[in-house]
């Protein structure tokens, strides 16, 4: 099999997006924009980036 086959069998397969998107992991960030200056700083949780917020008088965010 060439290069050239291995393409062309590729292009003509139909698949389904829906499985895909069954193994993609939800990935939700949090911003903390603060107030002085404007700074932002991104969190992998909520809980996290809620206390940053509060120790420097910023808002979160979900992004």
């Amino acid at each position: 099999m060439n290069d050239m086959t291995a393409c062309a069998s590729l292009d003509s397969a139909t698949l389904s997006p829906a499985p895909v998107l069954l193994l993609q992991p939800k990935v939700e960030n949090w911003v903390v924009v603060y107030a002085h200056g404007g700074l932002i700083a991104e969190f992998n949780d909520e809980a996290s980036a809620r206390r940053e917020a509060e120790q420097w008088a910023g808002i979160c965010l979900r992004r």
